[in-house]
């Protein structure tokens, strides 16, 4: 048989870069759908009102510096900023007993409704005689808060910033944002 050396090695190179471009292809593609898994699962705590799975990728600097009580206090004070909205202009706050706060006593009361531990946290809490109160002065506080479908107290008092939106029956004090309570005393999970 006689080939010309051109048409031979053509043809097999051919086959082969067709091989090779198809195995590339398959491979890309299958990092394509790698990468959409992962931003999809990423995003899935997020769409569920999951904050504390989501929450663990997001620690802040200052998380890793302090102990764990000045980290649970740090997070059940302060929001991270790029939280999920709820509803249109609301935040979930981490460590929120209500994720997305309440505007009113009847969203306060929807919410307990709803949520057996809030249900539970606001047991003996007067609907009828709510009424929203902003602080005039920063105040130093502790501060209850949700983890694993707990409710803990700080340990330390937490400093709520002047103007702070808080809804009160006159015994039960807590933030509007978050539904976490609030309590000038030291309290027991």
């Amino acid at each position: 048989m006689s080939y010309s050396a051109g048409q031979c090695v053509r043809g097999r190179r051919t086959s082969r870069h067709r091989r090779h471009r198809r195995a590339r292809r398959a491979m890309l593609g299958f990092a394509l759908v790698v990468m959409i898994a992962v931003a999809a699962w990423r995003s899935v705590p997020v769409r569920f009102g999951w904050p504390e799975v989501s929450r663990a990728s997001n620690q802040s600097s200052r998380w890793l510096q302090g102990s764990a009580s000045d980290n649970l206090a740090l997070l059940a004070g302060q929001s991270q900023g790029h939280a999920p909205a709820v509803k249109p202009g609301r935040l979930i706050y981490s460590y929120s007993v209500i994720p997305g706060g309440v505007q009113d006593s009847y969203e306060l009361e929807r919410a307990s409704v709803r949520d057996r531990l809030v249900s539970q946290h606001f047991a003996g809490f007067d609907y009828q005689r709510a009424r929203m109160v902003r602080l005039e002065e920063a105040k130093l506080v502790y501060l209850s808060y949700r983890m694993n479908n707990r409710v803990f107290w700080t340990k330390k008092k937490v400093r709520l910033a002047r103007g702070e939106k808080l809804i009160s029956d006159g015994k039960i004090m807590a933030r509007t944002r978050c539904g976490n309570q609030v309590s000038e005393k030291a309290q027991k999970a």
